[in-house]
C-alpha cells in the first residue's frame, strides 16, 4: 500500500479518573452500628477489611461431605 492511502490520526487525551457507578458493598443499618461499636475504642484503626477465606469454605464443605452417607456421596 502506498503511504497516501494509509492514514492514522492520533489524538492526545487527558487521563480521566474512573468513578464507580455502583457501591462495591452494601451495608445494612444494623451492620453499620455493629462496625461503629467495634471500632469505638480503637482510634488507630482506619478501615474495615472485608474478604473471603477459601480455606474456611473448603473446611465447611469437606465437613458437610464427610457427614453425608456414602451412597449419597456417590450419586453426587
Amino acid at each position: 500500500m502506498s503511504a497516501s492511502l494509509v492514514r492514522a490520526t492520533v489524538r492526545a487525551v487527558s487521563k480521566r479518573r474512573l468513578l464507580a457507578t455502583r457501591a462495591a458493598l452494601t451495608l445494612t443499618p444494623s451492620a453499620v452500628s455493629k462496625i461503629k461499636h467495634m471500632l469505638q475504642n480503637k482510634p488507630e484503626y482506619v478501615g474495615l477489611r472485608v474478604g473471603f477465606e477459601p480455606v474456611a469454605a473448603m473446611d465447611s464443605h469437606t465437613h458437610w461431605t464427610m457427614q453425608r452417607p456414602r451412597a449419597q456421596q456417590m450419586n453426587r
